[in-house]
């Protein structure tokens, strides 16, 4: 139980009427109408009595209370809380029991209070602790000085029968004991201290100068940390003496009390000085005091106590203070200060002093003040006036500066000084460059500020703190890539195997990342038996090539030790890293030596490291070269420059024709953020003059947008100058805005065919598409801010071709392209109203697939390709991209062997975007047996980040059937979605990130074989019992059309599941047949769909056997055969 809780307990256990009783105290409740009077006024009673027990910090949380069990209640939970926070408690209290120690610096009385207040915290979280446990703990605990008596009471004593008490009874005598010793060698030294010291005729020789009959005497000393200090003696007499501390002593800047409030100070009155400056050294003062107010600060009027005086008399303290005061090496303060209005002198306290550490030892007719048990270091002199007192004139604060807020603690100094170091602050205050630091200790407490905004990387070593002593004991190895344009034998990374014993280097050349681990086990069969050793560690960056399951199992199988770079830290793997660079700069020196073309690898390793540029002259406020780089037109400072000084640049060949823009509007001078945007290249130059080309009016912003590839490196830049659609009103404006698209599935069919065919696919990009549409309304603008013309304000833009932003630019452009192609002898297909194909009497063929202004176009006639292309090109500004190889986020790879299409950097962005980049991968996307369902019983999650992810896994299935159930499912609850769907679509990702390198082959030259595959489970929906049906089609490689959907209607067996799936498979592959036939692939056999159910193919031959059956027109043409 708590201290707090203990003592209300005992204050309702001391009142005889008191309504509550241990922890379950009980009341009758206000509100009930039976209440009786005599329980109302128990009730009441007991909830004054819990009340009066509670601090006034305790109090807010049962003011609110009207029961006096509510209180307890309440009063229980927050100090015992439950039995979970318990166990936390009980964790925390043992650890610090267990490392309890004793410091050196540490009483016995305080140490002891420490150790048994853990103990009875303990026992009061519910933990046994026996006595002889807290003996041994004890005994173990002391610090050095009770080693003797410890080892006394282990040797002649048994600790299992020893009781506590016993044990702190001879350790308190042994401490008693010890600190008599001590006493009398502090005895001894101050004799010693002293007997240098010779005393007559008024005069200490060794430190005084002059007559003792001085008014002003002058000490000197030091503080604890070294800076100096002086303060100034005053004796009653005429003439003036100057005292030296030559030994050099500390004058402590504080001094405290432990006095606490009420208690009872006595004083003794001494004989009366004009100055009020003069502070008398008092022994029988059990407090310093002082009548003037006007010399304290931080005054504390809470504390009142009655002093005793030396006549018996009792005055009152009206309050505690600090004094200030001035010396001439800085501030000091002292503490604690009593202000007694009535008493006449200023007093200083022996006994407080000595209660923090200092020795006064009066000698003679000198009271000297030292701040240390060593009597070495000597704080003050103060020499016995002619009355016999121990004056000492202290020089306070004007007025003006003791207002000016003193600042004592050093963490504020701290952060003033903009978190300065203490080693810093410490020779500052030692060279005295700050006025008023306090004196500075050592501070143990970290500044979390200076922790959060100054902490830094620890540097890695330059040498090898190891190296190997035999070849293959350490092996590093570091992967490089991807290149962006494959090799010859069509890799895109390499990597390396660094031996650390003789550097020696084997480079592999590798196609994806996956093949990390078959390479290496290569590598290590052939170094193994050439060099006659074993591979016994491998160090290697976290890369998902390096810690794969497949990867770890493997080296854990041979015993073979793994060394891993801490994230971030590509240092640790240093000698891997550093020749991977070594191997990319020799390999790109030779190539531009040479001129060999980078078309093999990736830019961002082989383009050239320097550029050419003309030297202009010096900056004149940086130190560096000023540089006209001839590629980008631009004058650059740079540090690094090589100057061949024996060369010149011919300026009147490099000059070029400048192209005027045909845009007649006067620009004004644009205020708004967007001239702040210096795209680079003329790429992004292409993209904003084709807007101005069309003279169109009325933009709303200009609009950058920078175009990435697969690897992340930058294809172009685009602007475009976007129309305010959302104003447009239907029927005034526009009329018809539909336009149609093409179809994944028919995208995909197309490559599973050039795939099969050995076709090649190739790009087109007509920039700028919706400029070339013709509207068939009248549409007005405003002229766009910042690009009105001058005179002519009040003016408005008509369109005369469409504009990004128009609601009906999209149709205006189709209907312009299928016109033109339709000119062109192109067919379109009735399948699919964005795919064209053109055909030859030599039996050429062409086919062209238009996603609004992409061209992806193939064919098996090179002529009537490249006719094609110089056609479009003609008639329309376009980009030619070459071969296929980045289309609606889909990566398509062509080779030799078959086409790959994949998303994979669209995969890792993904995990990137929702945190899961470092997560642990699972093997399938949904948990086996996992059912789902709109209401469950855990709580909401956020529907953002959940529609965010299914959004994203349905756009991963354009390459990924595997992922089509899993996001299909997940879509059901985008309105009714728990923190258990959140969890299942994480899973899901985290099945991404083991499976980020899958993806889709269409093989080349196979025979093509239509088939398809359908599926159904039963009443997989928990909500309505609905079951999933699912489909895929391929020409015998990869699959090029699927899907998975919820069927309309509740089955009521397997078989109609299965019946109903097969149904749904057989429309798609009607359609898809006649995708085919526009291809020009006629589908001359039946289309084998092959299903796992016997019953469903059954009934799917005799609809009339199952009055539940679906009309089966659709089957007529379609055999089925059971896969076995």
């Amino acid at each position: 139980m708590s201290p707090g809780s203990l003592k209300t307990r005992l204050v309702l256990e001391e009142e005889e009427d008191s309504g509550g009783e241990g922890s379950e105290a009980e009341q009758v409740p206000v509100e009930e109408p039976t209440i009786s009077r005599e329980d109302k006024i128990k009730n009441a009673k007991a909830l004054s009595l819990i009340q009066g027990a509670l601090t006034d910090k305790l109090f807010p949380s049962i003011r609110n209370e009207k029961t006096a069990k509510g209180a307890w209640d309440t009063l229980r939970r927050e100090f015992r809380g439950d039995k979970k926070v318990r166990a936390v408690k009980l964790q925390t209290v043992r650890a610090d029991f267990e490392c309890m120690r004793m410091t050196d610096g540490e009483s016995l009385d305080s140490y002891l209070a420490r150790f048994f207040g853990t103990v009875n915290n303990l026992k009061s979280l519910g933990e046994d602790v026996s006595e002889t446990r807290i003996v041994q703990k004890l005994l173990m605990s002391l610090s050095r000085r009770y080693k003797s008596i410890v080892s006394i009471i282990e040797e002649t004593r048994r600790l299992d029968v020893l009781r506590v008490e016993e044990v702190i009874a001879s350790v308190k005598v042994y401490d008693k004991r010890e600190d008599l010793h001590d006493e009398r060698d502090k005895l001894a030294r101050t004799e010693r201290a002293f007997s240098s010291l010779k005393v007559g005729n008024n005069q200490v020789h060794g430190t005084h100068k002059g007559s003792q009959s001085r008014p002003n005497q002058k000490w000197q000393g030091h503080d604890k940390k070294g800076s100096n200090w002086s303060q100034n003696g005053s004796l009653n007499n005429n003439n003036d003496s100057s005292w030296n501390n030559s030994v050099g002593g500390n004058w402590n800047n504080s001094f405290n009390s432990q006095n606490k409030q009420g208690n009872s100070s006595q004083g003794s009155m001494k004989p009366q000085c004009q100055d009020k400056s003069v502070w008398f050294v008092d022994s029988a003062c059990s407090n310093h005091m002082t009548s003037q107010e006007s010399v304290l600060i931080k005054i504390d009027r809470t504390v009142t106590c009655k002093v005793k005086m030396g006549t018996g008399d009792l005055v009152q303290a009206t309050g505690k203070g600090t004094l200030v005061v001035e010396t001439q090496h800085g501030r000091r303060y002292i503490h604690e200060v009593l202000l007694v209005p009535s008493l006449d002198e200023n007093l200083l306290s022996v006994g407080q002093m000595m209660e923090h550490g200092y020795y006064v030892l009066f000698w003679g007719n000198m009271a000297v003040i030292f701040d240390d048990g060593s009597l070495n270091n000597v704080v003050a002199k103060v020499v016995m006036g002619g009355n016999r007192c121990f004056p000492l004139s202290l020089e306070s604060m004007t007025p003006a500066a003791r207002n000016a807020s003193v600042i004592e603690d050093p963490w504020i100094w701290h952060r003033r000084l903009g978190h300065l170091n203490f080693v810093s602050m410490k020779k500052m205050q030692q060279m005295e460059m700050v006025t008023g630091l306090p004196v500075l200790t050592e501070m143990k407490d970290v500044c979390e500020g200076c922790v959060s905004g100054k902490h830094h990387r620890e540097k890695f070593d330059k040498e090898e703190a190891w190296r190997a002593s035999c070849p293959l004991e350490s092996v590093h190895t570091d992967l490089c890539g991807p290149m962006q344009n494959e090799s010859i034998g069509g890799n895109r990374y390499f990597i390396t195997f660094i031996d650390d014993f003789s550097r020696m280097c084997w480079v592999y050349f590798l196609r994806n990342k996956s093949d990390t681990f078959n390479v290496f086990k290569k590598f290590k069969a052939f170094v193994e038996l050439q060099s006659g050793f074993s591979l016994k560690k491998l160090r290697s960056d976290r890369g998902g090539e390096y810690t794969s399951h497949e990867f770890q199992d493997f080296c854990a199988s041979i015993g073979m030790e793994r060394q891993l770079t801490i994230a971030y830290s590509p240092q640790q793997n240093g000698v891997a890293e550093r020749r991977n660079r070594t191997i990319c700069e020799m390999a790109r020196s030779m190539m531009i030596e040479k001129g060999i073309p980078v078309i093999f690898w990736a830019e961002a390793k082989f383009d050239d490291k320097a550029r050419k540029g003309v030297f202009i002259g010096y900056g004149s406020c940086e130190k560096g070269y000023r540089v006209y780089d001839l590629q980008s037109k631009k004058i650059v400072l740079s540090r690094s420059v090589i100057f061949s000084e024996d060369k010149s640049w011919n300026w009147k060949s490099d000059q070029e024709e400048s192209i005027p823009i045909p845009f007649n509007l006067e620009r004004d001078e644009i205020k708004d953020g967007n001239n702040e945007i210096q795209p680079n290249g003329t790429q992004f130059d292409d993209g904003g003059s084709s807007h101005l080309n069309s003279t169109v009016g009325d933009l709303v912003e200009n609009v950058f947008k920078t175009w990435l590839n697969l690897d992340g490196t930058v294809q172009k830049h685009k602007a475009r100058l976007v129309a305010k659609g959302y104003s447009q009103k239907p029927e005034i404006y526009y009329n018809e805005t539909f336009t149609p698209v093409a179809r994944l599935d028919t995208i995909r069919t197309l490559i599973a065919l050039a795939a099969q065919k050995g076709w090649k696919l190739f790009q087109l990009d007509i920039k700028s598409a919706f400029l070339n549409g013709v509207l068939d309304e009248e549409v007005y603008a405003e002229q766009p801010e910042a690009f009105e013309v001058k005179n002519a304000g009040h003016k408005v833009y008509k369109f005369r071709k469409a504009l990004y932003g128009l609601k009906q630019a999209p149709r205006a452009w189709y209907s312009k392209i299928d016109a033109y192609l339709s000119m062109c002898k192109f067919k379109r297909s009735i399948s699919e109203a964005t795919m064209y194909t053109r055909s030859d009497n030599e039996g050429g063929l062409i086919i062209v697939s238009i996603y609004v202004d992409d061209i992806v176009y193939t064919g098996n006639s090179e002529r009537m390709l490249a006719e094609f292309k110089r056609e479009m090109m003609q008639r329309y500004e376009m980009s030619d991209l070459g071969l296929l190889h980045h289309f609606l986020g889909m990566g398509i790879l062509q080779t030799d062997q078959g086409v790959f299409i994949h998303q994979n950097k669209y995969a890792k962005s993904l995990l990137v975007k929702f945190g899961l980049e470092d997560c642990k991968p699972v093997s399938i996307p949904l948990p086996i047996g996992e059912k789902l369902k709109k209401v469950d019983e855990s709580e909401l999650a956020d529907e953002g980040d959940y529609r965010k992810i299914v959004g994203s896994l349905l756009y991963l299935t354009a390459t990924r059937p595997d992922l089509m159930y899993a996001a299909s499912l997940l879509s059901r609850f985008m309105n009714s979605l728990t923190k258990r769907h959140m969890r299942v679509a994480r899973r899901v990702l985290r099945y991404v990130q083991g499976t980020l390198s899958y993806d889709i082959e269409y093989v080349r030259n196979q025979s093509a074989t239509f088939v398809g595959f359908c599926d159904a489970d039963w009443a997989g929906s928990e909500d309505d019992s609905r079951s999933t049906s699912g489909y895929a089609f391929s020409f015998g490689s990869g699959a090029f059309s699927w899907a998975s959907v919820k069927q309309n209607t509740v089955a009521l067996s397997t078989v109609e599941a299965e019946y109903v799936s097969a149904a749904e498979a057989t429309t798609q592959a009607i359609w898809l047949r006649f995708v085919l036939d526009d291809f020009g692939e006629m589908q001359s056999e039946a289309t084998l769909l092959f299903c796992d159910n016997m019953s469903a193919i059954s009934m799917a031959k005799n609809p009339v056997f199952h009055q539940h059956a679906i009309s089966m027109d659709n089957l007529s043409a379609i055999s089925m055969a059971k896969k076995v």
